[in-house]
């Protein structure tokens, strides 16, 4: 049987999986992602770059890509619990455009000040 993958349930409030995942995070800063994604459809699926193609029980992952499970259950929970000092590079796009946000209204309010 081929390998689905794994599906990612992301439960973060924002626009979309991608303006909410944290790519910073999942790559060290680097940009990379350890694995793939496959946004097709309506919940998105996490390969492992060790995904063996195959698996012998039906509608069940890989090894490699089960393996990814922890790292990405990790990343779900950053996600939910973004610090202020966290470093832009580990950010998500919505997550920067909102920083962005609050710095225009208040660069605004300082210019009415």
């Amino acid at each position: 049987d081929t390998c689905p993958g794994v599906p990612i349930h992301w439960p973060v409030p924002g626009p979309s999986f991608l303006e909410t995942f944290p790519v910073g995070q999942a790559s060290a800063g680097q940009g990379v992602l350890p694995f793939d994604i496959d946004t097709c459809g309506n919940i998105p699926r996490e390969y492992s770059h060790n995904c063996a193609g195959t698996t012998g029980t039906p509608m069940s992952p890989c090894s490699g890509c089960a393996e990814v499970v922890g790292f990405i259950e990790h990343l779900l929970l950053l996600a939910q619990d973004i610090k202020l000092h966290t470093k832009y590079q580990f950010l998500s796009h919505s997550d920067m455009v909102n920083i962005a946000r609050q710095y225009s209204a208040k660069n605004n309010r300082l210019k009415l000040n």
